[in-house]
């Protein structure tokens, strides 16, 4: 068997255990993309992602099958192939561009998803602390009205009893409870 012949052989096998389908069909499938396997990969697979996803996942990929789902430039994909590990595999500089550009758009996103959650918290506790705040409020002025109604009910006990009280200044602050 020649190099070339062996070399087909090696690639025709590697087609159909990444695409499941028969020996028949992967070779038709090259055979109809003027020898290219990774065209005829691409063919097969259709838009199946699950199945694209299957294989980036697989270890024993070979690189130019994963070369082939990258160039799709499909971002499940992408991102099933940067949580497998597989992208250390890639060889091809085109290949390896893109894995990195989507890793870094994929931090990105991240990074701007935290970001967003943050402040959603962060506005959540504020909230709550604006709640507390009105609730202490309304608290502090129900007891400068108790204490106002008291030094009221005193000063008419004293002055009952002909008792005068001291001619202080009686100021309390009342908070308005929208105020904040």
């Amino acid at each position: 068997m020649s190099e070339e012949t062996l070399a087909s052989a090696q690639m025709l096998k590697q087609l159909r255990d990444a695409t499941g389908l028969g020996l028949l069909e992967c070779k038709s499938a090259i055979e109809k993309e003027n020898g290219n396997p990774s065209i005829a990969l691409i063919s097969l697979l259709g838009s199946n992602e699950a199945r694209m996803i299957r294989i980036v996942n697989d270890r024993n990929s070979p690189a130019w099958v994963l070369e082939a789902l990258v160039s799709l430039n499909n971002s499940r994909v992408l991102l099933e192939l940067s949580r497998s590990g597989n992208d250390k595999q890639l060889t091809t500089p085109d290949a390896v561009a893109i894995a990195n550009k989507f890793s870094q758009q994929k931090n990105e996103s991240d990074l701007k998803v935290t970001n967003e959650k943050n402040a959603r918290d962060l506005q959540s506790q504020v909230n709550s602390l604006e709640k507390e705040v009105k609730q202490i409020k309304t608290a502090y002025n129900e007891l400068l009205k108790t204490l106002e109604s008291r030094d009221k009910e005193v000063s008419e006990a004293l002055a009952k009893n002909g008792s005068r009280r001291s001619q202080t200044t009686q100021s309390y602050s009342y908070f308005a409870i929208g105020e904040f």
